[in-house]
């Protein structure tokens, strides 16, 4: 069961070995929709309308992807799924920013040649279907490797 106030509860739970697969989802799925979103939150807005729509996109991948991931750990059976997913996910994340890296430095010289003109300063559907692509990607080979650690 998840604690959200009481602080003893929760230190008691992890102490005693009780504190369930299940809560520790919540918990880490509640930290990263958070921490992974807080500028869409709290910070400036997008813009314009492709942008929103890219950040809207990442936040349901971020949920959906993680939920995939724990399912295929077993869900509420599994085991150690936080302790798998920081671990695995930082791995995955460090391997696939070079590809995101040249997404970066590409998009300004591809756009040109698609569509010869400039980038222009606000999100392009291109970027916004890409970004989406590899992130994919990437939520999608870490739950490959956390099946394979079962």
């Amino acid at each position: 069961m998840m604690e959200f106030w009481s602080i003893e509860r929760l230190k008691n739970s992890i102490r005693e070995g009780t504190l369930s697969e299940s809560a520790k989802f919540g918990y880490l799925f509640i930290v990263v929709i958070l921490l992974g979103n807080f500028n869409n939150f709290f910070g400036q807005p997008e813009s314009d309308l492709t942008g929103n729509i890219l950040l809207t996109a990442l936040w349901i991948l971020s949920g959906t992807g993680l939920y995939i991931q724990y399912r295929w750990n077993g869900g509420n059976n599994g085991r150690f799924f936080s302790e798998k997913f920081l671990s695995i996910s930082f791995v995955e994340t460090i391997r696939f920013m070079p590809a995101f890296i040249f997404l970066i430095l590409v998009m300004p010289t591809m756009h040109d040649v698609l569509f010869k003109s400039e980038l222009p300063e606000y999100t392009t559907v291109l970027e916004a279907i890409l970004f989406s692509a590899l992130y994919i990607l990437l939520m999608w080979r870490t739950a490959v490797h956390i099946r394979d650690v079962k």
